[in-house]
């Protein structure tokens, strides 16, 4: 059975999908790192991070 990755569109294999940990979309092995975070969520929290430690400095 043919699925869709969240993220690119990319056709794969449902079995090729892997679900990311924190928004539960599945996503192609392209579009996710190795802790099965997607990038969108990743970069939420890097700026997350930053932005704790602009505060931090005030």
């Amino acid at each position: 059975m043919d699925a869709y990755c969240h993220s690119c569109g990319a056709e794969v294999e449902a079995y090729e999908l892997v679900e990311c940990v924190s928004c539960g979309e599945y996503f192609c092995e392209d579009c996710i790192d190795d802790g099965d975070t997607c990038f969108g969520c990743n970069e939420s929290e890097v700026e997350d991070v930053a932005d704790e430690e602009e505060y931090d400095e005030e």
